[in-house]
């Protein structure tokens, strides 16, 4: 595994600089993995006891021994470590910024954590190099309790191991769960076994006898072949009453949002219209399109989590059916990240809304939007696309400018910290189109050939992992000829001028360049995608699978196909295999196509354009108002 320090697993021992560490090669992981079963310090016996409310059978004994062995936490004054008391954010950065030998950077960076505050050094470190962030209000909330699920992500975003989206450990974690990812990482590399009656329990705050168990495992603990023990036996025991710590201030609630600027009125929703979109695009669960009038129309999801609003006609309710985004002028060209959405306009400004938290809307707030409000300072836009949780715009001179989160580096500049107004990439002068992921982003430059940078955990930047994370646009050597490229969460690809397909990142497979789920530690680069040629333009979904649009109008689908997303006429909701590209049935003259999470949609030219969807259907993505929760073969969307 790739953790953010040295590779003895001493949570104390000196940090090493973040873009000089070792690739995660298979070969190296093994004589790593080999070294600290040597090397790794002995942990206490299970039995050993170091405070006096932790008795010396407790199933976390040994790993509160452990971390209080190693500096991590020393317990309470009182003598007590309380291994049944909620972990709170001040406390898991606390132990983290101890684990990590991180560096506060100092200063103040959250309203509501004065300097004195015990647990400042550490949050100001987490928040530092991206491990834990503020809320859309601009607070940190020390005192909130961590929930299993968010300690699950704050320990990948620390130890940066290869990622994993295999189908659910749990029974109470799907796959489209925003830390789904995060849990099952753990999960594959053993920090965490649930319970054993196969939950997760996510929304449960982490106690912190079980913190103590997973830092050990993450950090103290050598690596056995064997599965470690349950994070709890069940039934799970009621903890002991303890005394209560002087009590801290509760969370700053979420001020109330200010009135939201109104892009100039466009035109009057057609009767009839006829779709001739520039860009057909495809959120997370969410998919638009331009009608014949300019107006742009969107359907499926309408919220996320606590809000929503990606749609843009200003309510949460989702729509299986398109519906015109209110209050914008006529649109040339529109892209759908995971909750949020951007639309580029003749006069070259840029227009957003839905979840802004990060700053993904680039307004200057962190406020959710129902409905679109301008970019400040784009007015000549050529080309566009949203990621997971920022934007991007290229400008008619070459330069290209991001805002939104800043997690690796993805904005592209040197400044720290995400950013909701857009901020120009570094050494950046010659793009002409942009790509978003999860968080990395990419660029195919004026003499076709490409460059990216961001998060680097999976190899989407197209070099070795030993480079972590890259705030300037990386080259993409051996590989040129670039006439389009696509962006997935942790992966990307490229259409080439003679038609190929290469891809690079999560989700490669060395023989047949198929993507896949699974841990993938090793790295070879940019590869040819086996089995498809004949490319003019390429989409790629949110996670596991990839479409081509070939020069004679069809189009050819591959990768997992759990909901039908490869439109192929079935879907496998059991199979972890990805299937190889096969053309999607009863369907031509397209001229785009667009993947989201699990759906995919194409856009047909000629007498009778049309939009066609396939694939999940549960929150009204295919705009077919299907009763089917799948839906394995293109449908036509059914306009207003």
């Amino acid at each position: 595994m790739h953790i953010r320090g040295t590779t003895t697993h001493r949570l104390n021992s000196p940090r090493a600089p973040r873009n000089s560490r070792n690739a995660s090669r298979l070969t190296a992981l093994l004589v790593t993995l080999a070294l600290l079963a040597v090397t790794a310090p002995a942990l206490p016996a299970a039995g050993t006891a170091t405070f006096g409310d932790v008795p010396a059978g407790d199933v976390h004994a040994a790993g509160i021994a452990a971390v209080a062995e190693a500096g991590i936490t020393t317990g309470y004054a009182d003598g007590t470590f309380r291994p049944g008391l909620d972990v709170t954010r001040g406390q898991m950065a606390t132990f983290l910024y101890r684990g990590l030998s991180l560096t506060d950077p100092g200063g103040t960076v959250f309203p509501d954590v004065a300097d004195d505050n015990v647990h400042a050094p550490g949050i100001r470190a987490v928040a530092a190099v991206g491990i834990a962030g503020g809320f859309g209000d601009g607070t940190y909330r020390p005192s909130l309790p961590v929930t299993r699920a968010q300690m699950a992500t704050f320990l990948v975003r620390a130890l940066e191991p290869a990622r994993c989206l295999q189908p659910p450990e749990f029974s109470d974690v799907t796959i489209d769960s925003v830390h789904a990812e995060t849990i099952a990482t753990l999960a594959r590399t053993g920090i965490t076994t649930g319970f054993s009656d196969g939950t997760f329990r996510p929304d449960q705050p982490v106690t912190r006898g079980q913190m103590a168990t997973f830092l050990t495992r993450s950090f103290l603990a050598p690596h056995e072949p064997s599965p470690p023990p349950l994070d709890d036996p069940a039934p799970e025991p009621a903890p002991e009453p303890a005394p209560e710590p002087e009590p801290e201030p509760g969370p700053t609630p979420d001020p109330d949002p200010e009135p939201l600027p109104e892009p100039e009125p466009g035109p009057g929703l057609a009767t009839s219209p006829r779709v001739r979109a520039t860009t057909l695009a495809a959120g997370y669960d969410h998919a638009c399109a331009i009608g014949a009038d300019g107006v742009l129309y969107c359907w499926g999801r309408n919220q996320a989590a606590q809000d929503g609003g990606q749609l843009g006609d200003g309510t949460t309710t989702s729509r299986p059916d398109p519906a015109p985004v209110v209050g914008l002028p006529p649109v040339l060209e529109v892209t759908a990240g995971h909750f949020h959405t951007c639309a580029r306009t003749a006069d070259g400004r840029v227009a957003c809304w839905g979840r802004n938290y990060d700053g993904q809307l680039g307004d200057g707030s962190r406020e959710t939007r129902l409905s679109p409000v301008w970019v400040v300072d784009i007015t000549d836009a050529v080309s566009i696309d949203t990621g997971g949780t920022h934007t991007c715009a290229v400008h008619a001179h070459g330069a290209v400018s991001c805002w939104g989160s800043n997690r690796s580096g993805q904005l592209g500049t040197s400044e720290v910290g995400d950013s909701p107004t857009p901020v120009r990439v570094t050494e950046l002068s010659d793009a002409v189109q942009v790509a978003l992921g999860n968080e990395h982003s990419c660029v195919r430059h004026v003499d076709n050939t490409a460059s990216c940078w961001g998060s680097n955990h999976s190899g989407q930047l197209g070099v070795s992992a030993s480079l972590e994370r890259r705030a300037r646009p990386v080259p993409l050597l051996g590989l040129a000829n670039v006439a389009q490229v696509a962006a997935g969460d942790n992966y990307a690809c490229a259409v080439q001028t003679d038609g190929h397909v290469a891809c690079w990142g999560w989700g490669r497979d060395g023989d047949n360049g198929l993507l896949k789920e699974g841990c993938l530690p090793d790295f070879s680069g940019p590869q040819r995608v086996a089995g498809v040629d004949g490319a003019s333009s390429l989409t790629l979904g949110a996670r596991d699978h990839a479409c081509v649009r070939r020069a004679d109008g069809r189009v050819h689908c591959w990768g997992m196909n759990q909901n039908g997303q490869l439109g192929v006429g079935f879907a496998d909701a059991t199979s972890t295999a990805p299937l190889p590209p096969a053309q999607v049935l009863a369907l031509d003259g397209v001229v785009e196509v667009a993947a989201g999470y699990r759906f995919t949609c194409a856009r047909r030219g000629g007498d009778a354009p049309d939009v066609r969807c396939w694939g999940r259907a549960q929150d009204g993505q295919l705009g077919t108002q299907a009763t089917s929760d799948v839906e394995p073969t293109p449908l036509r969307v059914i306009w207003p």
